[in-house]
């Protein structure tokens, strides 16, 4: 069994994870030099129920699923057993949440009882009262997606938790190879929050980033931590704990 995942913790493997947002967002760059910010094939692609939209909604629920597989091999630890399972209850949400409940799918109407949100379906996060925290709490996940290899083991040498919190660290720490998806998506929305009022125009930052670039960047952060699940999921079947 070993031998059969071996290859997914090579170097060169993690390298290829490593640079795969770096060649993606630099794709997205270049479309914008050569066919401007406004490129509609991009656009088409950022839209609602679009190809990245889409693949957003895919890339969670495979994170959900995987997310159950991994709480389930840790019924006697309940700490894991509980986090993943938070984790995975997250991801099934955030999955429907992206298509608002199947509501453009389905072509029903809002029931009376649901409250009016900014884009007039069923979607809790599209309420008003969370929009104001909604790029905080991306800033949040990517800064500990992209940090937390650093800062939970430097705590651990701290404190010394015991060999319980190492298993912790084993497998609910994104590793550091995939930094790169985090920290973009770190960079991306801190652009938005902190740069001064005069750089920013409108929906275009710096006359290059647009608002429906979110949906490019957050599919980023999607794969980030699709990519930290299945990474955990891999351990465990190495260890030959599943």
């Amino acid at each position: 069994m070993k031998r059969e995942y071996a290859f997914l913790e090579s170097r060169a493997f993690k390298g290829v994870i490593f640079v795969i947002p770096i060649v993606l967002i630099s794709v997205v760059f270049l479309i914008k030099i050569v066919s401007g910010i406004d490129d509609a094939f991009y656009k088409n692609l950022t839209k609602e129920d679009g190809v990245i939209e889409n693949a957003t909604v895919l890339v969670y629920l495979i994170s959900f699923i995987f997310s159950l597989l991994i709480a389930k091999q840790f019924k006697s630890k309940k700490i894991l057993f509980t986090l993943f399972l938070i984790l995975a209850i997250g991801f099934f949400f955030i999955a429907f949440e992206e298509i608002s409940w199947g509501q453009r799918i389905l072509d029903f109407e809002n029931p009376d009882w649901f409250p009016k949100n900014i884009q007039k379906e069923i979607s809790i996060h599209n309420l008003k009262v969370f929009q104001d925290y909604r790029a905080t709490s991306y800033i949040v996940v990517a800064f500990m997606g992209a940090f937390s290899w650093i800062i939970f083991p430097q705590i651990n040498r701290i404190i010394n938790f015991g060999k319980n919190y190492e298993i912790f660290l084993e497998y609910a720490i994104p590793s550091k190879f995939l930094f790169s998806y985090f920290i973009s998506v770190l960079i991306y929305k801190l652009t938005w929050i902190v740069l001064p009022g005069e750089f920013v125009r409108g929906s275009i930052a710096l006359n290059f980033l647009i608002n429906y670039d979110s949906e490019f960047f957050e599919l980023i952060l999607a794969f980030g931590i699709m990519l930290f699940v299945l990474h955990s999921f891999v351990r465990l079947r190495m260890s030959k704990k599943i």
